[in-house]
């Protein structure tokens, strides 16, 4: 899946440079910063942060003019669905933005300061989000995954975690994030289930896929005579970083019939 997953990568990529320079194009470079106008705010770190009048806000420098993205709830959706793909595709999170922002107010003096809505965003080296969700290039790759991830499915029962650890490497092996966010305990957050999809699919990367069954640490008694909510840990052998020989815990939760994953590290 490696290569796969990077030529879908490489596919939406490549569709977002395109769009943006025609979004760009249409940006007048001189325009006037006022109400109304429309800028381009370059290297945009969407980390610094910091409270505003009108709330917390993404905080940017414009040459010597002092840019306060608000942090909104139209932002705060427009981001989940970037993040969503992100994850989708294997795009690291953290990252520059570049965006093209509507100025909706405008101080001059003391300081110059302008709070503006952000419209596209350019993630740089990874993809573009439009105005209303659309990710250029996005539909074809989920098309490609689809393919690629077709014969994976979640079963409802299993007889032990054991049982379904060939689909959670399977997963990983083509970074099916739809199949693990379903495999993982549902009472845990989309937040949680990001960062241990992220730390899990590094860990089968860095091992090569190399990853091995070693056993319960629980008593085998405690897997045999589970209930509803008994949390039970797999060990899993695989080779560090530094080529070290590493035993991980991973959780696993009793549910109906079945078992769904729930934490640990890889």
């Amino acid at each position: 899946m490696g290569e796969a997953l990077r030529s879908v990568r490489a596919s939406v990529t490549e569709a977002g440079a395109k769009h943006w320079a025609t979004l760009v194009a249409g940006v007048a470079p001189d325009a006037p910063l006022e109400v109304g106008s429309r800028v381009v705010l370059r290297n945009l770190d969407p980390t610094h942060q910091g409270p505003h009048d009108s709330g917390r806000a993404i905080l940017h420098r414009l040459g010597q003019t002092r840019v306060y993205v608000p942090m909104d709830m139209d932002w705060a959706q427009r981001v989940g669905h970037l993040r969503e793909v992100q994850t989708l595709l294997g795009f690291p999170r953290e990252e520059r933005w570049e965006a093209i922002a509507l100025v909706v107010s405008s101080k001059p003096s003391p300081d110059h300061e302008l709070v503006v809505q952000l419209g596209p965003i350019l993630v740089y080296d990874q993809l573009v989000l439009d105005e209303g969700a659309r990710v250029p290039g996005l539909e074809e790759a989920t098309r490609v995954l689809d393919k690629l991830q077709a014969h994976i499915a979640v079963p409802n029962a299993a007889p032990t975690p054991e049982f379904l650890l060939p689909l959670l490497f399977k997963i990983l092996e083509t970074h099916h994030w739809r199949a693990f966010r379903e495999l993982y305990d549902q009472l845990a957050t989309l937040s949680d289930k990001k960062v241990a999809f992220d730390q899990f699919s590094h860990a089968y990367e860095v091992a090569s896929g190399a990853v091995t069954f070693d056993g319960y640490v629980e008593p085998k008694q405690v897997v045999d005579d589970a209930h509803e909510g008994t949390i039970v840990r797999t060990r899993l052998a695989r080779i560090g970083e530094k080529g070290e020989s590493l035993l991980r815990p991973i959780k696993w939760v009793k549910r109906g019939a079945g078992w769904r994953l729930a934490g640990g590290l890889l």
